[in-house]
């Protein structure tokens, strides 16, 4: 269903562009919304809101090349802007010029798809933080394109910093005073005959910071070039003040049958666009691995991931974030959920946490990732601006180590996870300045196969913008593409879990070169044992769908197993932190990790 037709008065104020401004000028403020006045399908306002976000992924995408490194080679904020303007072409979100039949009809798009993203991602503060700068750069990009007129009226419209011109007297009264504010490096020279304004400096703070305006009696005498610059802050300003209003009232969409599952599934969008969602799907990745497959899969994790495990093997034990963290990390590389409870029962069981303790206190935080208690809803795997906001407490692993490590720590860690050592200087320098993910890429140019440190454009090959887009590329370089994976099946059968439990015994004495857990003459020997075992003559024995009868494990073979995941079971077990959230035997226990919240 197509979104009716309004007319142009139906518009607020701030998206109708002046006549005498170039065709294609659009950079609404969204000040108001028509979404209560206009009847959209509700197809169509999910569509629209995913392809918002996509355009604003294609903008932060462009952020990241551009702190690390495109000032450096000429390219600055025209990065962003080219990125910007290809993504509303390609998702069909461009505004048509005036005079184009279908520009009204853009033009609610476009509100309505702004607002619902508004309104999905208002409550949670890393996701309003993204949601600032994004569409921060999309309205500078859209006021590239516009005029000085169009500015000065969309800061009248919004209500915004009165400005008035400068009489030509009062310019040449301080023209030496307005030239020496241009000069200078880095400073552009104001042509002859530039136009200023009066604004109250109060309302251009970034201006007075930066020296790019003459004051004189409480007034920055703003050059007709940095009025653009006005507007943007005013943009800005008032997009941070609506989130926070969204904030209060977001729970009365929430109410809404109908837009309820719209709201979510933009949420879901957030963590990740249809082409990653798919790859970090462990039911539908090609690049789905096995329990069994982790141990060499180490190298293709990134550092983040690899410091936690290694953690994890020095203590036999993570804290709650960590535990959630790598967790949601694992599954998303194709553990199931059985395979996961192995894993880290095994791991636990080398401490001093026996398998009755573990099934008490963390199996069910693994199942609630799985969607198995609770909400019945899978946790997704943490983005890239997810780790990094999630700072870790004393004693605490999770975080990205970029931000959290010292400079001796990050190279030591680099040197462990297999980096180039004459990259690893840089890869450090690059994380001091704040570009995280500028070092992550750095990291994963230096220390995986068939990658080139800088691009043709000076920039690395690859920028990660999720830890499992990071381990599924890097897989790719070392393994090539595996084989389609089978559906994820929970219920392992007892030979399988044998074998898993022999990787990772047999992980922790292996050498730098991975040990696979069984060989194929091991494999052959152990078939034969087991099928000696089988009676010939009982059909009704359970047999794989291959036709071959299922392997059958004697007493002390299981209890080699069991042996294997409770070491240290006489052990007294230290105080630990409660799991999130708490099944009904665990809440009478630890609760002292309660502050970390699923």
């Amino acid at each position: 269903m197509e979104v009716l037709r309004a007319s142009t008065n139906a518009l607020p104020d701030a998206v109708v562009a002046p006549q005498n401004q170039p065709k294609s000028s659009y950079a609404p403020l969204y000040t108001s919304s028509s979404l209560g006045a206009v009847y959209f399908d509700l197809e169509e306002l999910e569509a629209i809101a995913i392809k918002r976000l996509k355009v604003l992924k294609a903008a932060e995408k462009a952020r990241s090349s551009l702190q690390l490194g495109a000032q450096r080679i000429g390219h600055g904020i025209d990065t962003i802007r080219t990125a910007v303007r290809v993504a509303e072409k390609t998702h069909g979100l461009h505004i048509p010029p005036v005079g184009n039949r279908e520009r009204d009809d853009m033009i609610l798009r476009d509100e309505a798809s702004h607002f619902l993203v508004r309104m999905a991602l208002c409550s949670d503060h890393e996701c309003r933080n993204w949601l600032l700068q994004t569409e921060y750069d999309l309205f500078t990009t859209r006021l590239h394109g516009t005029g000085v007129d169009f500015a000065l009226k969309a800061i009248e419209k919004a209500n915004g910093p009165v400005v008035k011109r400068v009489p030509p007297a009062e310019m040449e009264k301080f023209r030496l005073e307005l030239e020496a504010v241009t000069r200078g490096p880095n400073r552009q020279r104001n042509e002859p005959g530039t136009k200023y304004y009066k604004i109250a400096f109060e309302e251009v703070p970034a201006l007075v910071r930066h020296r790019k305006v003459f004051l004189h009696q409480g007034f920055a005498f703003v050059p007709e070039t940095s009025i653009l610059d006005v507007v943007a802050a005013q943009f800005r300003s008032l997009l941070s003040a609506g989130l926070s209003t969204a904030m209060k009232y977001g729970t009365i969409a929430e109410r809404d049958e109908r837009m309820r599952p719209i709201l979510e599934s933009i949420r879901q969008h957030f963590v990740a666009d249809e082409e990653s969602k798919k790859s970090f799907d462990p039911s539908a990745s090609i690049e789905r691995i096995s329990l069994k497959e982790l141990e060499a899969s180490l190298p293709a994790m990134p550092l983040c991931m690899f410091n936690m495990m290694t953690k994890l093997r020095q203590n036999h034990h993570l804290r709650h974030a960590a535990r959630i963290q790598l967790g949601v990390f694992l599954k998303a590389c194709g553990l199931s959920m059985d395979e996961s409870i192995l894993f880290w029962r095994t791991e636990f069981g080398k401490g001093s946490i026996t398998s009755e303790k573990f099934d008490k206190q963390y199996a069910y935080n693994i199942r609630h990732q799985y969607g198995r208690e609770g909400k019945r809803r899978n946790l997704p795997a943490f983005n890239c601006m997810k780790v990094i906001n999630d700072r870790p407490g004393p004693g605490e692993h999770n975080g990205c180590p970029y931000r959290e490590f010292e400079e001796s720590r990050l190279k030591s860690a680099l040197r462990a996870l297999g980096a180039d050592p004459n990259a690893i200087s840089g890869i450090a320098s690059k994380a001091k300045e704040g570009n995280f993910q500028a070092a992550c890429g750095m990291c994963f140019a230096s220390s995986q196969p068939g990658t080139h440190p800088i691009s043709e454009y000076g920039l690395p090959e690859f920028i990660p913008d999720h830890p499992n887009a990071y381990f599924i590329e890097a897989r790719r370089r070392r393994f090539g593409p595996t084989p389609e994976a089978l559906p994820v099946d929970d219920d392992i059968d007892d030979e399988d879990l044998l074998m898993a439990t022999e990787a990772i015994e047999l992980q922790h004495s292996a050498s730098s070169t991975p040990v696979r857990p069984v060989n194929e003459r091991q494999d052959a020997e152990a078939t034969e044992k087991n099928e000696a075992r089988v009676s010939k003559n009982d059909a009704g024995n359970p047999r794989h769908s291959n036709g071959d009868p299922v392997n059958k494990i004697e007493p002390e073979t299981r209890m080699r197993s069991k042996t294997a995941v409770e070491t240290n079971e006489e052990r007294n077990p230290e105080p630990m932190e409660t799991e999130q959230p708490p099944s009904p035997s665990e809440k009478q226990e630890e609760p002292s990790d309660r502050r970390h919240s699923q």
